[in-house]
Parts: C-alpha cells; structure tokens; sequence
C-alpha cells in the first residue's frame, strides 16, 4: 500500500533537515510515539551523501490497540536504513523489523523549502509503501493471508501516519528549544561542506 505525508515545519528546509540528520536522538523527547533512537553507522565517505543505520524504539501507542498484548518491546523497533542525498533534502529509506521476513516498508523523504514561503517554511514529504507478504503470514493458508493483507496494511499505516505527521512538529519543538537556548543547529549546507 501505498502512502504519503504532507506536513509544515516553520523553519527553512536545510534547518529541519540538518536536524534530522545530525541531531536525531535530541529529537526523541519532541516525539510522542518513540523512547529511543540509536545510530549504528554514520558514513560520510561519499561526496553530497551519508548513509546512516539507526535503531529506533517505538512505544506501545505506536501499535494497533488491537496487536499490543502479541507486541513485545523488541517487535516494537525498527532499523532505519537511509541515504541522505544532501543538495536535494532527500532521505531515500528502507525499514527492517522483527517482522520483516512478513513485510517490508520503504521509501523517499523529502524536506523541500516551501513554495510560498521558501526562506523560512519547509513542506515536508514522507512516501512510501508498506507491503504484507501475506502468503507468508503463519498459521495460515497462503490464500488467506493475501486476502487479510490489504487489511493489515491499512490498519498499520492508521497508526504509522500519525507517527510521521508528528515527526514535523517534533522537529519545530526541537529547533524552538534550541533558538530559546540559543544554540546553534548544524544546517544541511554545514553538512554539505562536512562541517
């Protein structure tokens, strides 16, 4: 399935990009539906790009009320694959879960200066597809899950969505703490001349 997010965060985009990408784990207390985030790889050997592996906790409101008591803390994670193509405020991602041999989400983010007000307001995009292989479900015959997929798909997104609608405002939280600190954030054009 299919799906895309549009929000605004009212900073320019290199701002809210730059604070995705070098300040990450300062963001968890800005977001309502994660505990943790871990980087495990931060690459920046290749010009104009980084790639990054991180591990993010989610928390108990980010399942279905209906799968929480089959969910532990670990089915609750998910690794975060993602290069960062630096000049185009783009993240083209892929997710890896405890339940991956069943699913697989993926996908491009984008966090473009926003047409009308370019110089201060970001439009934020986050697309994808998130996809139950549900000939692979167990317990249950092939034909079955695929007709159960569909649903599965629809009702995860119901509660990954508002995740991602989130993730914007978190971000202007954060970037509002830190101008009252008057801390200075690490911007996507530092990022680009490796600063």
């Amino acid at each position: 399935m299919h799906f895309e997010e549009i929000t605004y965060c009212e900073y320019p985009a290199e701002k809210v990009y730059g604070a995705m990408l070098w300040h990450l784990e300062e963001l968890v207390p800005f977001m309502e539906n994660v505990s943790e985030i871990k980087t495990h790889t931060f690459d920046q050997s290749e010009p104009g790009k980084v790639k990054t592996v991180r591990y993010w906790q989610g928390t108990s409101k980010s399942a279905p009320a209906i799968l929480r008591p089959f969910m532990s803390k670990n089915s609750l994670g998910w690794t975060d694959h993602a290069t960062w193509t630096l000049d185009a405020y783009k993240i083209d991602w892929r997710t890896e879960t405890k339940h991956a041999k069943y699913s697989e989400c993926y996908g491009i983010n984008r966090f473009e200066p926003d047409p009308a007000n370019p110089e201060t307001r970001t439009r934020c995009v986050i697309a994808g597809d998130f996809i139950v292989h549900g000939e692979k479900l167990p317990a249950m015959p092939a034909f079955m899950g695929r007709a159960l997929a569909p649903k599965l798909e629809s009702l995860i997104l119901g509660y990954m969505l508002p995740n991602f609608r989130s993730l914007s405002t978190g971000i202007a939280h954060w970037l509002d703490d830190q101008k009252k600190k008057g801390i200075v954030t690490r911007s996507a054009h530092e990022a680009k001349q490796g600063a």
